[in-house]
């Protein structure tokens, strides 16, 4: 199947069933290489002209996008998912998230596009690598912890088109997260809440989440599962894959071997 009916496919999903498409979007230099290569146009002006832009659409990284297609995004409520450890850990660069904002962008929220791309779902540390990132990079257009708040709150939201979540007010859904703020990490910065959610901000520190009314974490353990049997489940498939890998490569076998060895006191 080409890209171009995969993509007309989803297209007749949304249509059909009303639903929101999801899809990654300018993420690497090669990709935008690749298209003004065989297209004649940026990948955001490819996804215009065959109506994968609207408030329907989402879509991951945009990095690599000029004024123009900033623009189109924003003119066609085109929503944005910035995921800064994983375009970090890949070297695909950085989300302009301001200039994005002044263009008049809304739906805009933070994602880890997966545990095998950022080598964790950790949402408190992409909101302080995200403020990082874009200072590093974008200076006096970076964003402000306000900014990385709003991405992680009522403007992922709006990016996943739901309008039950995202903010604290009667009728929507009970969603919060309590943060422990007599840890000392906190210690000199509690002034200003948001600095410290966003600059000091560790998962560890999050005591209790609820959702919807109902409490899902306590004493940052959680509640639906039971975290050990997932923990040990998780550790068996990884060394079942790394196995299977050494196969092919023997000093990853001598580590497997060696680490065995380590944890069961010499005993393979």
């Amino acid at each position: 199947m080409t890209q171009k009916k995969c993509y007309a496919q989803r297209l007749n999903l949304q249509k059909n069933y009303d639903v929101m498409v999801h899809e990654h979007l300018a993420e690497s230099k090669s990709e935008y290489d690749f298209t003004i290569e065989q297209f004649g146009c940026s990948p955001v002006e490819w996804f215009r002209r065959n109506n994968l832009l609207g408030d329907r659409f989402y879509y991951a990284h945009c990095i690599h996008l000029d004024e123009q297609d900033i623009k189109v995004l924003a003119e066609t409520g085109t929503g944005v998912v910035s995921c800064p450890i994983s375009n970090m850990y890949l070297s695909s660069g950085s989300c302009q998230v301001r200039n994005m904002m002044d263009a008049g962008v809304e739906r805009i929220g933070l994602g880890v596009d997966g545990a095998a791309s950022s080598n964790s779902s950790n949402m408190m540390e992409e909101m302080r690598v995200a403020y990082l990132l874009n200072r590093l990079t974008h200076e006096e257009n970076a964003c402000t912890s306000e900014d990385i708040l709003y991405m992680a709150t009522s403007g992922g939201a709006k990016t996943l088109g739901r309008n039950d979540i995202g903010t604290l007010v009667p009728g929507k859904a009970a969603d919060l997260t309590l943060l422990d703020w007599t840890s000392l990490s906190y210690a000199g910065g509690r002034n200003d809440p948001a600095d410290c959610i966003v600059l000091s901000g560790d998962a560890r520190m999050v005591d209790t989440v609820i959702v919807n009314g109902e409490i899902v974490v306590e004493k940052g353990r959680l509640l639906r599962i039971d975290e050990w049997q997932k923990s040990a489940y998780a550790d068996e498939i990884n060394h079942e894959l790394l196995q299977r890998a050494s196969k092919h490569f023997p000093s990853l076998q001598e580590e497997i071997i060696s680490s065995v060895q380590e944890s069961t006191g010499g005993a393979l």
